[in-house]
């Protein structure tokens, strides 16, 4: 069995949209945007998938070997 969920901001109106970008860009050229992201080796995908199944706290994000 297989469960996609997804997420679209095209219903979101325009305003809203240019207020949310102008935010999150303030804050990236602040250096206050903060992402908590784990690097795992793409070898170790079969663990990034159960980590992620079981509610990973962090983003996983699969890189080349050596990184």
């Amino acid at each position: 069995m297989l469960v996609i969920m997804g997420h679209t901001n095209f219903a979101a109106p325009p305003q809203v949209k240019r207020e949310a970008y102008a935010s999150l860009s303030a804050l990236a050229a602040s250096d206050e945007l903060k992402i908590e992201a784990e690097p795992i080796e793409l070898e170790r995908v079969g663990e990034a998938w159960r980590r992620l199944a079981a509610g990973a706290h962090r983003k996983i994000v699969l890189v080349p070997p050596g990184r």
